[in-house]
């Protein structure tokens, strides 16, 4: 049996991964900042850093068609590897 002092590659692996675990806790608690309010503040601070938006604009009829075909063919697409059909793939095909 090896000496409790010996680091061997399994011990090595252990506090690394506990290392980089607790690393991420501590960061998930906001102890990267100081404050208990650690990811409201980040939040607070992101808002005032940017841009202010614009108000949505209306998009012309043309477009809105665009984005519905766009839609429509996105969806055939994605629905036969929902739905493990024949028939379905063949007509999600011909889009």
């Amino acid at each position: 049996m090896a000496p409790a002092s010996e680091l061997t590659e399994a011990k090595a692996k252990f506090v690394v991964m506990s290392n980089v675990l607790g690393g991420i806790r501590d960061y998930d608690r906001g102890g990267w900042l100081v404050g208990q309010d650690a990811h409201a503040k980040a939040a607070v601070a992101v808002m005032r850093s940017g841009k202010t938006l614009a108000p949505p604009r209306v998009l012309g009829k043309e477009i809105g068609r665009l984005l519905r075909i766009a839609w429509q063919t996105e969806l055939a697409a994605r629905v036969s590897d929902v739905y493990d059909d024949d028939m379905l793939r063949r007509v999600a095909a011909q889009t």
